[in-house]
């Protein structure tokens, strides 16, 4: 089955609780693999990998279509990308929802795989739980650090529609710079 073409062959051989298996590790992530009783004669669980990776070109060879496009593609990367745009460019959690943003991503891969709102900020959570305590010791005092200020802002308004907005500003500066 051509199936077996995204998968380094041959397979590994296992043996859990007595059982005979293989372990199909995938050519794109080689990290990633699929067991697979030595019994089973479905491949459900194999097309199904297949299915949700970008499938390597039989001898590892890139098209020269998409050599000279230049995708590049990777969804865990596309996903850091995301993430790092909405922090950094104070953009909402819902701007990936902007249908002509997608239809953008779409045009440069037709195969994306656009986050939803919910998975941006569980994501944006995710690296400030992984930096808040860089962060935390960056900003601590140090004999080594030239002088450094915290100024805290706090700016509250009320929109037309009578909705009340608090925003919090926080500038760093350390030797002259923000």
């Amino acid at each position: 089955s051509e199936v077996y073409t995204h998968f380094t062959m041959p397979p590994e051989i296992i043996e859990e609780d007595g059982i005979i298996k293989y372990r199909f590790y995938c050519l794109r992530h080689p990290s990633d693999y699929v067991t697979r009783s030595r019994t089973d004669s479905s491949m459900s669980n194999l097309n199904g990998h297949v299915d949700i990776c970008d499938p390597v070109p039989v001898g590892g060879q890139h098209s020269i279509t998409q050599f000279a496009s230049g995708s590049t593609y990777n969804k865990a990367k596309f996903r850091y990308l995301t993430t790092t745009w909405v922090t950094s460019c104070y953009r909402p959690f819902a701007i990936v929802d902007n249908l002509p943003l997608q239809d953008m991503f779409k045009m440069l891969y037709a195969k994306v795989d656009i986050p939803s709102p919910s998975t941006v900020s569980r994501d944006v959570k995710e690296a400030f739980e992984l930096l808040k305590g860089a962060v935390a010791a960056y900003l601590q005092p140090s004999a080594q650090r030239q002088r450094s200020v915290i100024h805290i802002v706090f700016d509250g308004w009320t929109a037309p529609h009578v909705i009340l907005f608090l925003g919090v500003v926080v500038a760093f500066e350390q030797a002259g710079e923000l």
